[in-house]
């Protein structure tokens, strides 16, 4: 087992296939911030069906300002 902090800062105990499971995770959502981040600093969203595909592949925890 391995030691490791959450999204909000406990420490939780992995193994290292859920490590390399979270690892994946991070990566997949460090493609997305980009886009997310262009939303944030403009304070608005894009159209309505893009806006729901952006949704539903989730919001990167950075991104999660409220």
């Amino acid at each position: 087992m391995q030691e490791l902090q959450d999204l909000y800062g406990f420490n939780i105990n992995v193994t290292p296939l859920q490590r390399a499971e979270r690892e994946a995770c991070d990566a997949h959502s460090a493609t997305r911030q980009p886009e997310w981040m262009l939303c944030v600093e403009q304070d608005q969203m894009p159209g309505e069906a893009k806006a729901k595909e952006m949704i539903r592949k989730g919001i990167p925890p950075p991104c999660r300002t409220w």
